[in-house]
């Protein structure tokens, strides 16, 4: 039996040739079901009457684009474990960069064949199927944010997927001084604003410390303009998650970046 064979795959694509040569490489994998869409709005439809374990869209159709339906899926409950591969033109435009700030779970380039094709769904389905728990409660976690609601919201989501082992910083300067006082951070998640100073600045000096400098760093923030994206990402920001956000975004985030690392 194929490894794939338990999941429901939906291509979305407006160039018909490109969506039909998509479908046929993911049947000959052998996945359950193939759903085609020519746009967003389709692909809406399926969702809400098929199960699609994941999406592999295109980034520009007309009606609805791919950004439009990667953050539709984002933000329904329902859709949350659908994992989306974005498939683009090589290049770090504005898409890109919203596309991993709203959680693309794998990006192909152009032209598309049934190695990429193949790849992206087998890392995908591998992170789906993998227990992560015992390396969630090992993890110990610097989180700094000075809004309160905000702390205890991402605590509750932390300890909910089992990352238990976790600071608390207000301010830029008392997260430095907790990593200069103590064992270094497996991950820090930052809120851009501070009343002084901003995540950035905690950030650049996170990557001047000897013992932090290749620690993980996610970027928490209302920020979603795509230049801000990218001069966080530029700056050396490993993820980046837009307000409001799940538990599973937040697990998935922090799962891929802290194996990595």
């Amino acid at each position: 039996m194929s490894q794939f064979s338990d999941y429901c795959v939906l291509v979305a694509d407006d160039c018909e040739v490109s969506r039909v040569l998509a479908t046929e490489i993911l049947t000959d994998l052998g996945c359950k079901e193939v759903y085609e869409a020519a746009n967003g709005v389709e692909a809406v439809e399926i969702i809400k009457n098929h199960p699609v374990h994941i999406v592999v869209s295109v980034w520009n159709m007309p009606e609805m684009d791919g950004a439009e339906l990667l953050r539709y899926l984002r933000n329904k409950l329902t859709a949350l474990v659908t994992r989306f591969i974005m498939v683009s033109s090589e290049g770090g435009d504005d898409k890109v960069a919203e596309a991993i700030a709203f959680g693309v779970d794998a990006h192909i380039t152009k032209p598309v064949d049934a190695d990429k094709i193949k790849n992206a769904i087998t890392s995908v389905i591998d992170e789906m199927q993998a227990d992560h728990s015992d390396h969630l409660e090992a993890l110990k976690v610097l989180l700094v944010d000075d809004a309160t609601p905000i702390v205890l919201i991402i605590s509750d989501l932390m300890e909910t997927i089992g990352v238990t082992n976790f600071e608390i910083s207000d301010s830029v300067e008392d997260a430095k001084a907790k990593i200069q006082a103590g064992t270094a951070p497996d991950l820090v998640i930052c809120d851009w604003r501070f009343p002084e100073g901003d995540g950035l600045e905690l950030l650049d000096w996170v990557r001047q410390q000897e013992s932090t400098r290749e620690t993980p760093f996610i970027m928490v923030t209302a920020e979603r303009q795509p230049e801000k994206i990218r001069e966080a990402l530029g700056r050396g920001v490993n993820e980046y998650l837009i307000k409001p956000f799940h538990q599973e975004e937040l697990a998935r985030k922090i799962v891929r970046i802290t194996k990595q690392a």
